[in-house]
């Protein structure tokens, strides 16, 4: 598997059992960064002590035969040992599945190392995990960016819950993903505030799909038919500036998505020289450069002033079956995948 690090320099071989240390899906634009800095944490690591962690970082194009084999591997876990040490990955993954939150997390399997405290751009009761099993490492938030020349009289869209307005009509674009899957963030949303009638709604208004780095290029040229793009944070930046885009914060907060640190209680000793790599300053540091939203009180987060973000939040998580829903919402509306004319 090429996103495998190892053989001579990183990486080592599992332990006794099998166990792989850590596993780590991460955003493309923090992959390398992410990658040349874990390296040099482990050259170091194996300098003073002479052991290795066994790991797996997914590269930054993996062939979906990669991907799938590597979550496929977590996902087909029989008991907790199969399940790396630590992972890293998106929040509406895996470990959101039902039947992993009735087998691993709440007979508490997992342990919490980070708090919301001090964080003034989240609603707690959103993110605060009430088995304390999940730990928001960093946050990918999601903007609107306008493109004035397709908006031309119509208002610019201040909040989320405006998106639904007739007035947008065949007007957004939702992000797809390298999974060849629409991204479901605002559905999500959608699906939880106002049901199946904002589903409705919003479906009138979606024009269709793109890779957030064509969005980023195109809006502001007139050319899409699409007068307002929902993008991460990190792309918009692109944008900026531009003389026919606006960045819109949205009111009730930006949807973001956690990237989750999943750290097991029954696990070596020598993981917590890993686990104080993953939360040093140096990490949070990455997600904050990177136009991520890092979980660190002390790190600039550089939202707008008064800005928040909003998340769908863990009762959301652990009352409905996500996988189920994650099926409606793709299945629905996948037909926008790639459309934009």
């Amino acid at each position: 598997m090429s996103s495998a690090l190892s053989g001579e320099g990183i990486g080592g071989q599992s332990d006794s059992k099998g166990r792989m240390n850590f596993f780590a899906d991460l955003p493309c634009p923090m992959k390398q960064r992410f990658r040349d800095a874990y390296e040099a944490f482990e050259t170091q690591y194996f300098k003073e002590t002479g052991q290795r962690f066994y790991s797996v970082l997914l590269s930054l194009n993996p062939d979906p035969e990669e991907k799938t084999m590597t979550v496929q591997d977590i996902k087909s876990a029989k008991t907790i040992d199969d399940i790396p040490d630590m992972v890293i990955c998106y929040a509406l993954d895996v470990f959101s599945r039902r039947d992993f939150i009735e087998k691993y997390i709440r007979p508490g399997c997992f342990e919490k190392a980070l708090d919301t405290e001090g964080l003034n751009f989240i609603n707690r009761n959103e993110f605060d995990d009430p088995c304390r099993s999940f730990n928001s490492i960093g946050f990918f938030p999601q903007i609107v960016l306008v493109d004035k020349k397709q908006l031309g009289n119509r208002p610019v869209p201040a909040s989320l819950e405006s998106l639904m307005d007739p007035v947008y009509e065949k007007s957004i674009v939702i992000p797809s993903l390298e999974t060849d899957d629409i991204s479901t963030m605002l559905l999500h949303h959608i699906y939880q505030n106002y049901g199946e009638a904002g589903l409705d709604k919003i479906e009138k208004n979606i024009r269709g799909s793109m890779e957030s780095a064509d969005a980023v290029t195109i809006a502001g040229q007139g050319k899409s038919g699409a007068a307002v793009y929902l993008v991460p944070w990190v792309f918009a930046q692109e944008a900026a500036g531009r003389e026919h885009t606006e960045i819109v914060w949205p009111s009730e907060g930006a949807l973001a998505e956690p990237m989750v640190l999943m750290i097991k209680k029954d696990r070596p000793k020598k993981t917590d020289a890993l686990l104080n790599f993953l939360l040093s300053p140096e990490v949070s540091q990455m997600f904050a450069e990177n136009f991520f939203i890092s979980a660190d009180p002390g790190a600039d987060t550089r939202i707008p002033a008064g800005g928040k973000i909003k998340w769908l939040g863990w009762n959301y998580i652990y009352n409905n079956d996500i996988t189920a829903i994650q099926k409606m919402l793709t299945e629905r509306f996948n037909k926008f995948l790639h459309i934009c004319e």
